[in-house]
């Protein structure tokens, strides 16, 4: 036997005696996905020593053990996507709001994985020529301006209302905090016409800048019925094409 064959099969059974883990790394198991791009739950065989552990606190069949498989499971495919193993365009849907929860991501999960890559998965979906911004408005007493890149600018003060008056006398003067109730408070307004019709969703205006958004100054209500709800017209219609002439 050749030297070169000889060290080919020390190494071979090198690798047979280590243990599976170490002598071959394994990718997560990834839960099914439907004709629908919907994903199934992981089953408990899928998950990894950490999460098992995580499972294994959770109530047997209860909501929370329900949302924690479909979350780890949705995460798996999210990480390949930032991982450039998977096309953005392929991630499936995000998993039902009955089917979700997010408090079963780690800090570092939910910011560098799940958003990158539903980010990119929407930078993928969107069409190459993108509809223009909408149109620079001066405020009225009711709305803010909007400024020619398309973004709303804060309420003034004398355009809040009384609730909102209140709260905002809470706030350090001059402070981030006011700064940020001021913008999302505005931009609320022009989220609520788009969801009761008065406002075509593609004149939505851009949603403030990270450093001036904050959604504590959001109701629950107005963050998941309004806001969302308009974020996701705008994008549904962004994403339509526009009807033949």
């Amino acid at each position: 036997m050749s030297r070169f064959l000889l060290l080919v099969l020390t190494v071979s059974l090198m690798f047979c005696a280590l243990p599976p883990d170490v002598a071959v790394a394994q990718a997560p198991a990834l839960p099914a996905v439907d004709a629908n791009g919907d994903i199934a739950p992981l089953t408990v065989d899928q998950l990894d020593p950490q999460e098992r552990v995580q499972f294994a606190a959770l109530a047997p069949g209860s909501d929370d053990a329900r949302k924690f498989l479909y979350t780890r499971g949705f995460l798996r495919y999210s990480r390949l996507v930032v991982d450039r193993k998977l096309p953005a365009k392929d991630l499936p849907a995000l998993p039902a709001l009955e089917n979700w929860d997010r408090k079963f991501l780690s800090a570092e999960e939910a910011r560098n994985i799940l958003d990158v890559a539903l980010g990119l998965s929407l930078m993928a979906m969107m069409p190459a020529n993108p509809p223009p911004l909408p149109a620079a408005r001066a405020a009225t007493n009711d709305l803010p301006a909007v400024d020619a890149n398309g973004q709303s600018q804060p309420l003034t003060v004398d355009q809040l209302d009384a609730q909102e008056r209140v709260q905002f006398n809470t706030l350090a003067a001059g402070g981030d905090d006011a700064r940020k109730f001021l913008y999302t408070r505005g931009y609320v307004r022009f989220c609520r016409l788009v969801v009761t019709g008065a406002l075509p969703p593609l004149q939505l205006p851009e949603l403030p800048a990270r450093e001036n958004w904050d959604r504590r100054f959001l109701s629950e209500d107005e963050g998941k019925a309004i806001v969302d709800v308009a974020l996701g017209r705008k994008i549904v219609a962004e994403m339509t094409p526009a009807p033949r002439q």
